[in-house]
């Protein structure tokens, strides 16, 4: 089984991440991506990723990173959402597999300490346990309270804590190797995290930068600018994760909400939407150089499926080929939910069944 940690950038584009597999060559491919109604991971504005037992992340139409692994984290973040405000809970899963929400920022996690120092809030910490932890452990009170427990020993396990201190600080010169930007801080801290090895098993990113170029693309702030952001973060990423030996167990995923047009600009010097788009794959063993379907000349419609299913690419596939990679049955149907109507690991929404695209690795 591949244990893996998953980051996954989505909006104009998506990424993520996969660590812990057996090392292998190769950086990149490309795979055409048709959007499907209904499917879990929505490469939309509106975007929604579930990923086996960490259910799903959303943002407002940005960019987004998430990470996961198969570790134990010793502080509880096992969803990890940087600048992502938005990211949703998890479900009805336990509250534990909810996002823990972070604004990068040089100076790390705030109030990891207590202006009474560590020995009084420690004593603190032990009087409150003694008080309360009948009504809180295995409380009587139902699930609400118990998970409020595990939010303050997860809090306590993040304070005083120079390995947090470490994941999610930097400098500025560190911000400066990113491109100092929002986006590059939260791919500085996803790397840092990751090195960390603390057990955080799904890390989203949200940029906000705007990708909704229907006018005057091409001014220098718009897709030049636009373009350096990404291009100085996720190339630093990508150059970190290998140096750090990460990259081989890291997969990265990029897709956007939609295709853009090509050929002559419109009255307003922009360019306007193809549902037709693509997904790019880093990593995690993934074959790099390689294109996976065609396009027409106007980028409109796929031409050569280029994968074994000979159709297009369905979002859908896109997230059975992520369950795969991690080893898990993407087929999985879900019965512990509170009604008992089982949650589909990959919903079937169509009139064929969805499948990993095998020749990323191939």
């Amino acid at each position: 089984m591949l244990r893996l940690k998953l980051a996954a950038i989505i909006g104009a584009l998506v990424i993520g991440l996969m660590s812990a597999v057996p090392t292998f060559a190769g950086t990149s491919s490309v795979t055409d991506l048709r959007l499907a109604p209904g499917a879990s991971i929505c490469l939309t504005p509106q975007t929604a990723i579930s990923y086996a037992d960490v259910q799903g992340t959303a943002n407002g139409g940005g960019v987004n990173v998430a990470v996961y692994n198969g570790a134990v984290n010793a502080t509880n973040t096992v969803f990890l959402a940087l600048n992502s405000n938005g990211a949703v809970g998890p479900g009805y899963l336990p509250a534990s597999y909810g996002p823990f929400k972070v604004t990068p920022s040089t100076g790390g996690i705030a109030n990891t300490t207590n202006p009474a120092g560590q020995t009084r809030f420690n004593n603190r910490m032990k009087l409150l346990h003694t008080l309360d932890d009948g009504l809180r452990q295995d409380s009587p009170n139902g699930n609400a309270v118990t998970d409020y427990d595990s939010f303050y020993d997860a809090a306590q396990g993040m304070m005083y804590n120079p390995v947090v201190n470490q994941a999610f600080g930097f400098t500025a010169a560190e911000s400066q190797r990113y491109g100092n930007s929002g986006l590059g801080n939260a791919m500085l801290v996803a790397a840092q995290v990751l090195k960390a090895n603390q057990g955080t098993r799904f890390v989203q990113i949200t940029s906000n930068d705007g990708w909704d170029m229907h006018q005057n693309i091409y001014a220098a702030n718009t897709l030049p600018a636009k373009a350096k952001i990404l291009d100085d973060g996720l190339s630093t990423l990508i150059a970190d994760l290998k140096s750090a030996g990460l990259l081989d167990s890291t997969l990265i995923v990029m897709a956007g909400e939609f295709g853009r047009t090509v050929g002559p600009i419109t009255a307003q010097g922009g360019r306007d939407h193809w549902p037709q788009q693509f997904a790019f794959f880093a990593g995690g063993g993934v074959k790099g150089g390689k294109i996976i379907g065609r396009t027409d000349d106007r980028g409109a419609d796929v031409v050569d499926f280029g994968w074994s299913e000979k159709r297009y690419v369905y979002a859908e596939d896109i997230e059975a080929t992520i369950y795969s990679a991690v080893g898990i049955d993407w087929t999985t149907v879900r019965h512990d939910d509170p009604f008992g109507r089982g949650f589909e690991y990959v919903p079937k929404t169509g009139p064929f069944a969805f499948m990993p695209v095998h020749e990323l690795w191939g």
